[in-house]
């Protein structure tokens, strides 16, 4: 996976959500950056195969020991011609909160850690809706690298990004 284009259009997704409504309620942001990711997926061969993004979903993660469920999910479906294992087309897991606390951060993030973990993957997404705070933890995890933090917050007319890694070492 090309983890930085993926970055790239992820931050050109978020800075395209202008409409004030989407910073109200993390379930109307949901819906915006779905569309926002779709158009831009379907224009850029990031991964191969057929990418889906899909809400809430995530078909037999039971069976894996994994009852956490993210708000979106970035995918190729699995199709027993093209990969070996479910595993193989796994791509992003995102979690979007609206203005969350650290504590609930923190939450967030040990659950984007098992889906990563547990379903193998590549990268976990926590988006803070209507917030300039990114959170970060002095705990280990075993996705270690593959977790990221964004704030996103709209402000006089204009969108504000910041983002990073929650994992990383801070001095």
């Amino acid at each position: 996976m090309n983890q930085e284009s993926f970055l790239q259009l992820l931050r050109s997704a978020l800075l395209a959500i202008q409409e004030p409504a989407c910073y109200e309620a993390a379930p109307k942001f949901q819906v915006e950056l779905l569309a926002q990711l779709r158009a831009r997926l379907g224009n850029v061969p990031i991964w191969p195969g057929a990418t889906a993004v899909e809400e809430d979903y995530l078909q037999g993660a039971a069976a894996h020991g994994c009852k956490d469920r993210p708000d979106l999910i970035i995918h190729n479906p699995f199709d027993r011609g093209l990969f070996e294992h479910r595993g193989e087309g796994d791509y992003v897991v995102i979690e979007l909160k609206r203005r969350v606390g650290k504590q609930a951060a923190e939450s967030a993030y040990a659950k984007l850690d098992r889906i990563c973990t547990l379903l193998d993957y590549a990268m976990g997404l926590l988006i803070n809706v209507d917030s300039d705070q990114v959170f970060f933890s002095k705990s280990r995890s075993a996705a270690g690298g593959r977790l990221h933090g964004f704030a996103v917050e709209l402000r006089d007319g204009r969108v504000h990004l910041l983002e990073g890694h929650p994992y990383q070492s801070r001095r």
